[in-house]
C-alpha cells in the first residue's frame, strides 16, 4: 500500500534497487496503480508461504500515510473469512483515516 502511494519517480527509485534485475509482475505499474485506487490489498504467501495478508490504505487529507495490515495462516482462512477480514481491516483503516484528517489522534 505505502509503495503503491509514492510518487512514481520515487517508487521507480526504491523498485530500481530493490530489484535489480527488474521488478515482479505483481509490482507493475498497472498492479501498483490498482492497489492505489482500491486502497488495499492481499496477498498469498508472497511475504512468507502459507501466510495469506491484507493491509488497506490509511489516509489523511488524500495522502496515504500509512496502512492497517493482518496477516494469517491461509489454511485457516476460506473465501468468506478471508472477505470478512478484509472488510474489518479497510473499516479499520478508514476510521483511523477519519480520526487522522478530524484532528482526533
Amino acid at each position: 500500500m505505502l509503495l503503491a502511494a509514492l510518487p512514481r519517480e520515487e517508487r521507480d527509485a526504491y523498485l530500481a534497487a530493490t530489484f535489480p534485475g527488474g521488478r515482479p509482475e505483481e509490482l507493475s505499474d498497472e498492479a501498483l496503480a490498482t492497489l492505489a485506487r482500491d486502497g488495499y490489498a492481499e496477498n498469498f504467501g508472497e511475504i512468507d508461504e502459507g501466510i495469506w495478508g491484507t493491509g488497506a490504505a490509511i489516509r489523511v487529507n488524500d495522502l496515504t500515510v500509512a496502512a492497517l495490515g493482518v496477516a494469517a495462516p491461509l489454511y485457516r482462512l476460506d473465501e468468506r473469512a478471508r472477505a470478512q477480514i478484509i472488510e474489518v481491516v479497510r473499516a479499520g483503516a478508514d476510521e483511523v483515516s477519519s480520526l487522522a484528517t478530524s484532528g482526533g489522534i
